[in-house]
């Protein structure tokens, strides 16, 4: 059985001179995106922890690059934001 789910984007965006390493979280559903600091730890478990700490449930991620830099995530609830 096929479940309607919500579906976040994350993307993994390198230091610059002015910012350290950072994951880009995109949410088009409810338009909104939020960059959390990564400070050497890893990008799924940074973002797991952010939604966790909203009380968003993942119901799972997947990554569209070989390489893991960006990726989705499947969420179940379609009301709470990641702002």
């Amino acid at each position: 059985m096929l479940r309607h789910s919500r579906v976040l984007r994350f993307k993994f965006l390198s230091p610059t001179n002015y910012r350290p390493s950072r994951v880009s979280l995109i949410d088009q559903w409810h338009n909104e995106r939020v960059e959390l600091s990564l400070s050497g730890a890893d990008m799924i478990e940074t973002v797991k922890d952010y939604l966790e700490a909203r009380e968003i449930n993942i119901v799972s991620f997947g990554y569209l690059e070989s390489n893991g830099d960006s990726g989705v995530i499947t969420l179940d609830n379609f009301d709470k934001r990641i702002k």
